[in-house]
């Protein structure tokens, strides 16, 4: 059961996401670039908690985003 989640921004989330893999407490997600320009990745902490984690990768408009969303779905 999930308490509460937070979404945290990073200023390297590849380099962050290494050193969280070190953590033998935590199960992490492997990094990924979402449609709204942000590469991210979850982590759940031993106490239930989801900690998203971010950088920004891309500065995109919305159009772009639709764009990158179709392309993800379809």
């Amino acid at each position: 059961k999930q308490a509460f989640g937070l979404f945290v921004y990073v200023p390297d989330v590849d380099a962050h996401w290494k050193l969280v893999k070190r953590q033998k407490d935590v199960v992490a997600t492997d990094p990924q670039t979402m449609f709204w320009g942000d590469r991210t990745y979850d982590v759940v902490d031993r106490d239930g908690h989801r900690w998203t984690f971010a950088s920004r990768v891309a500065i995109l408009t919305p159009e772009q985003m639709a764009e990158n969303l179709k392309t993800q779905v379809g």
